[in-house]
This record gives structure tokens, C-alpha cells and sequence, in this order.
């Protein structure tokens, strides 16, 4: 699967911050909670972060698996970016 994912940046203070988390807290409990665990993958000089680019594993509930790399189209401002994202269901071996 082929996705374009934007991303804005910003800094909260901690009280915006505790607000934030309260309002997420309170809307997911009606929709139920996913957990999951990702598995970030660069070089030792982190050759991969400094392009902009990203890979990971993520493992998600019922022993299921997926992998992501995204690559940079554009950076709109400091704190603005977009990127390509490709994702790929992986079968786990159990």
C-alpha cells in the first residue's frame, strides 16, 4: 500500500500537552485501545535519518506484523513535511 502522510510538527507546554493526552484518553476508551510496538531501522551514522527517510517494523495485536519506509517529497516549512509511505503486510512465523 501506497500512502502520502503529512506531518506537522509542534511544541506543546506541558498543561496543552496534559489537555491533549486527557481529550485522547477520553475519545479512545469509546472506540477501544490498539497497542502496538514499532522497530525503527537506520545505519550507525544514521545515514537514513539524515535523508529524511524512515524504515520500521511494526507489530501489531494478534501476532501480525508490517513494515513501512517512507521517503521525503517535500519539506514545506521547519514543521511541516510530506513523505511517501509504502507499507507492507509481513506473515509471521509462529
Amino acid at each position: 500500500m501506497e500512502n502520502i502522510e503529512r506531518n506537522l510538527k509542534c511544541q506543546l507546554h506541558e498543561e496543552g500537552f496534559e489537555e491533549l493526552k486527557d481529550y485522547f484518553d477520553r475519545e479512545f476508551v469509546s472506540i477501544g485501545k490498539s497497542i502496538h510496538r514499532n522497530y525503527y531501522m537506520d545505519t550507525d551514522t544514521l545515514h537514513l535519518r539524515d535523508k529524511g527517510i524512515s524504515v520500521r517494523i511494526r507489530e501489531l495485536s494478534g501476532n501480525k506484523y508490517e513494515s513501512t519506509g517512507k521517503t521525503p517529497i517535500k519539506e514545506t516549512s521547519e514543521y511541516t513535511h510530506l513523505k511517501k509511505e509504502y507499507t507492507l503486510d509481513l506473515e509471521s512465523k509462529t
